[in-house]
């Protein structure tokens, strides 16, 4: 995974601007610099971000069809530099003619954008920034390794044009997390207040969590609350169901009521009122109903799309909806994610099992 750093590079070419890149032509002569002052990055971003509202409509280009309408040779508008100049994050460029000639942008971004995924999206403030999270990304990682905080930061990067300096990250605080097989909304934080604030929230349970998991077996009661004494389980990455005096106990206690089953499997919505790690995995499989997809906590049905690679393997779990108070108005703020799609697969079998069909068959 390549990394995405705030490096800009300012080139400069001499005379008339001809209808191919500089490195095509053979009369365009250029000069590479690296741009060390911090207000020259600002300034010579922010001229990137100009000329890309005046041509794509947006100052902060993210698509790929934005960036393809950049990249066209030909692709112009109207504008009076008396220089040339090419510049921007990692390279993404904007290339000027003397005055009265045509601009031509060409952001070398493009197969960034088309080959490193980015984020998706659920709202950002200037405060803060949710996201719907796949399954098999950690929310942290190991500098260099990818996961969600650092698609968040390259986001913003890319975005706000690394408005902390060439050579400074942008901030990202995470005041909470998701399992790495988890799905769903994921909130950071964009200053150090704000990671403050939201971590505060989380820690006093303040924020109204609802989740969307598939167990294997009907659930009965349909509805009720589960509460049980669990613990870390020292040097590995799993919980365990423990005695009140054990050491390392902790409360986990939530509320669940069926939304879709059959005898073979069970659509809960879950709001758990603690956040214990592992603890809705947990607590399901205990009782023997384990989430589909999870290995760990005993279940042997395979969910999601097949991979070979364990990281990567999704279970049936995912965070629809947060609650939580926005730290710059205090107001509260409602976050949904809307589950992958192959979700749907399940749908579907809850939908034939209604109706009286035989289950499908697995592919294969």
């Amino acid at each position: 995974m390549p990394r995405l750093e705030a490096a800009a590079t300012l080139k400069i070419a001499f005379g008339d601007i001809p209808e191919t890149l500089p490195s095509e032509s053979a009369g365009a002569r250029t000069q590479d610099l690296r741009i060390k002052s911090p207000l020259l990055y600002r300034l010579s971003y922010a001229l990137f971000r100009a000329l890309a509202l005046q041509v794509t409509g947006s100052a902060s280009p993210r698509t790929a069809e934005q960036f393809n309408r950049l990249s066209s040779v030909g692709k112009s508008c109207d504008n009076r530099v008396p220089f040339g100049i090419q510049t921007g994050l990692n390279g993404s460029s904007s290339r000027f003619g003397n005055e009265g000639e045509c601009i031509h942008l060409i952001p070398s971004l493009q197969e960034e954008y088309q080959t490193t995924p980015l984020p998706n999206i659920i709202l950002e403030t200037s405060r803060l920034v949710a996201i719907n999270k796949p399954n098999g990304l950690a929310t942290q990682a190991p500098s260099g390794i990818d996961c969600a905080e650092f698609r968040v930061r390259r986001w913003l990067e890319i975005r706000h044009g690394a408005l902390h300096g060439p050579n400074n990250r942008v901030y990202v605080g995470v005041p909470h997390r998701l399992d790495r097989a988890t799905s769903g909304v994921l909130v950071f934080a964009r200053d150090k207040r704000a990671a403050a604030h939201l971590a505060r929230q989380f820690h006093d349970r303040t924020v109204q969590k609802s989740y969307r998991v598939i167990v294997s077996g009907r659930v009965d009661p349909p509805h009720g609350e589960w509460s049980n004494w669990m613990r870390k389980i020292v040097d590995e990455a799993r919980a365990e169901i423990c005695d009140q005096n054990a050491t390392g106990a902790q409360i986990a206690d939530l509320r669940y009521r069926t939304l879709n089953g059959t005898d073979a499997l069970t659509l809960l919505e879950i709001e758990p009122a603690t956040g214990r790690s592992h603890q809705i995995r947990l607590q399901a499989s205990s009782r023997g109903h384990p989430v589909l997809g999870d290995s760990m906590y005993g279940s042997g049905e395979p969910f999601g799309p097949r991979t070979d690679d364990p990281r990567l393997r999704a279970i049936a779990l995912h965070a629809e909806r947060l609650v939580l108070t926005d730290p710059e108005s205090n107001a509260p703020i409602e976050l949904s994610a809307d589950t992958p799609e192959f979700w749907l697969d399940i749908d579907a079998e809850f939908h034939r099992a209604r109706r009286g069909s035989p289950p499908a068959r697995p592919a294969g």
